[in-house]
């Protein structure tokens, strides 16, 4: 099981098929919109389509994307990711942890290391769970 790869051909596709693998099987899919405030950052995220409604958010990209196309591949890369390290129970370092949490680009990085702290400070183990 570890290192899942979904085997379909589209971005959508390979989206809803890795948040089959880390979510499991969803009666109406799951909702993956891209929204955007000024056409010059974008996000996307994800939420169980309930049919009629929509659960909370699973999963976002990071909100300053350049495009849509960017912002897609962003989150499927995250959800790859997940796969990669989750599956068979295993769990991320505290190196890996906080390396992703910091973000691609190091746009969280203030951030992380303020919450990496606390954690110490509280000699809390960072584990990330499916």
């Amino acid at each position: 099981m570890p290192n899942q790869k979904p085997k379909a051909t589209t971005r959508g596709d390979r989206i809803q098929a890795y948040c089959t693998l880390i979510w499991g099987e969803s009666e109406y899919g799951y909702d993956i919109p891209v929204e955007t405030d000024d056409y010059v950052n974008y996000q996307t995220f994800i939420r169980k389509d309930f049919g009629l409604s929509y659960g909370d958010i699973l999963m976002a990209s990071d909100p300053s994307c350049g495009s849509a196309n960017e912002a897609y591949a962003e989150l499927e890369s995250k959800l790859a990711f997940r796969c990669k390290h989750n599956s068979g129970g295993q769990s991320l370092s505290r190196e890996e942890y906080q390396s992703r949490q910091r973000g691609e680009m190091g746009e969280n990085a203030p951030f992380a290391e303020k919450f990496a702290k606390a954690l110490a400070c509280r000699r809390l183990e960072v584990v990330e769970t499916k």
